[in-house]
């Protein structure tokens, strides 16, 4: 679009299945950050809001309210000309660029970006969207008396606070990830 550039980096191939495998994002958020990310060129998507509703078989006005709150969680930047509101797709800035990422590389993102939402959810205080949850859900089968969950993330190894998992393989990843983020964090200061 004449007259915006691109105010935020453009979301890596593998930015919509850590977007998926939030834990925090509802579905009509995931949809919300799809569309748009699908229609987000080097100069945004400046497609109209109903179309976009129409698109993902939601109505105007859930479809807006979803989008107002992707834009409050950092995930779609809103940006405009002065004519037009244009909308780009995102992801926090210290994940990688990498062209790939391995199924428990992005999982461990998925997380990352799940603590991200909590801090921006409690930074908002009193005006949290309603759909999103105050608090990081439980790994699954931490709130049954079943000790050996039947599906997800196995649970062991050991206690990280502000963790989802517990699994000694994405905690290992997820520390290799801390590693590279800081490193990342070091080389933009």
């Amino acid at each position: 679009m004449k007259g915006v550039s691109r105010p935020v980096r453009h979301p890596p191939r593998w930015g919509y299945d850590v977007i998926r495998a939030s834990r925090l994002l509802t579905a009509e958020q995931k949809h919300v950050w799809r569309i748009v990310n699908e229609f987000d060129t080097k100069a945004g998507c400046w497609a109209a809001q109903s179309y976009l509703a129409q698109l993902v078989g939601m109505p105007a006005a859930d479809f807006v309210r979803a989008l107002n709150e992707v834009i409050r969680l950092g995930l779609i930047h809103e940006a405009s000309n002065g004519k037009a509101i244009v909308f780009f797709a995102t992801i926090p800035a210290m994940f990688p660029a990498t062209a790939t990422l391995t199924t428990a590389e992005k999982l461990g993102w998925a997380l990352e970006l799940d603590a991200i939402i909590t801090k921006q959810v409690e930074s908002l205080g009193t005006a949290v969207p309603k759909s999103v949850p105050n608090e990081v859900p439980k790994p699954f089968g931490e709130d049954s008396k079943n000790e050996s969950p039947k599906g997800g993330i196995p649970r062991g190894g050991k206690e990280r606070p502000g963790r989802v998992t517990t699994d000694p393989g994405v905690l290992a990843i997820l520390e290799k990830l801390e590693r590279k983020k800081a490193a990342i964090q070091r080389g933009a200061a």
